[in-house]
């Protein structure tokens, strides 16, 4: 069973995981790049989520970047962001892609 602060989480992501698909919506592959680079640089924490009618809310995620680095864990310090992914794979490889050294 799902804690309350668990599905207040995945109930944000999902409102993420949708507004971050509206933007990509018509970009080409170029501008997606773009924008997941964005995603990467705007976020303390960015979500890699992607469509799993198996799980709650019909989503599953994984962390692609975390705020593990920040001085300070206050929730108003934290800035989430998502970039939608087609599946477990395809979120590490772009994690990999962004977070070389």
């Amino acid at each position: 069973m799902m804690d309350e602060e668990e599905d207040r989480r995945l109930e944000q992501l999902v409102q993420l995981h949708r507004a971050a698909r509206e933007r990509m919506d018509g970009l080409d592959d170029a501008a997606k790049w773009q924008f997941i680079g964005d995603q990467f640089e705007q976020g303390n924490i960015v979500y890699g989520v992607w469509l799993d009618a198996t799980k709650p809310r019909g989503i599953d995620y994984v962390v692609l970047k975390s705020a593990e680095r920040l001085e300070s864990h206050r929730p108003d310090l934290i800035w989430a962001t998502v970039v939608p992914c087609e599946s477990r794979e395809r979120a590490i490889r772009i994690r990999t892609m962004f977070l070389q050294p």
